[in-house]
């Protein structure tokens, strides 16, 4: 269960034990919320969500005599059940920083969770979503298939939920496609349905002329 809100009434008696002001500790055994009241406070809705889910309490405060204290009411909220999945947004997934045999992953997120991605030749069989989420190659009974060349995933829990993956081991010159799914980071996880494709091209190495570093002198060269 989740703790919401506590209401009640905390206090002290300056002299008998501190002068105040009176601190009182609510815990969930490994966090804690405090109020700091100078003599008696009526609390109404005072915010516990951030010690989480919780099986227990437990109030203390720093006054050894005189203290009371009066629980009116503790909320307990049923945290709302997430069923959706991430959504990628700043105009990702998407390729950038292409060279002859890397290309850069651009993706981002609107929650925490986990990206995944598979690299296979262009124009190969469409992955599933769970084929992306496992990175092997896969097929059908007709045959038909595709070989992932390379796979990887990346979690994202914390600023805005992006990652840029680093591609490497591609051919030059040669045209991809590649395949990203996200999912959540729920308990039981809400993977994407959709499959997102993505075209990359590695680009072609520079054409240099050979050069001759010596010819045999019955040889000329024009």
């Amino acid at each position: 269960m989740t703790v919401a809100s506590l209401s009640g009434t905390f206090g002290g008696v300056e002299g008998s034990g501190g002068s105040g002001p009176f601190i009182w500790t609510i815990s969930n055994g490994s966090q804690n919320v405090q109020a700091t009241v100078t003599s008696s406070l009526q609390v109404t809705d005072f915010d516990l969500s951030s010690l989480g889910e919780v099986t227990q309490l437990t109030i203390t405060s720093n006054v050894t005599t005189g203290h009371d204290f009066a629980i009116d009411s503790i909320q307990f909220e049923e945290p709302a059940s997430d069923t959706t999945a991430p959504v990628f947004e700043s105009s990702t997934p998407s390729v950038i920083n292409i060279s002859t045999t890397t290309v850069n992953l651009a993706t981002d997120i609107d929650e925490a969770g986990k990206v995944y991605y598979i690299v296979v030749a262009d124009g190969s069989q469409a992955s599933t979503a769970a084929q992306v989420k496992a990175g092997v190659s896969y097929g059908d009974n007709n045959g038909r298939g595709a070989t992932v060349i390379t796979s990887g995933n990346a979690t994202v829990s914390s600023g805005d939920f992006s990652n840029t993956f680093n591609i490497t081991g591609l051919t030059a010159n040669t045209s991809y496609d590649i395949y990203v799914v996200a999912q959540d980071d729920e308990g039981a996880p809400n993977l994407q349905s959709a499959v997102t494709k993505v075209d990359a091209a590695t680009i072609a190495p520079a054409n240099n002329a050979p050069t001759i570093s010596s010819a045999p002198s019955d040889i000329s060269v024009l």
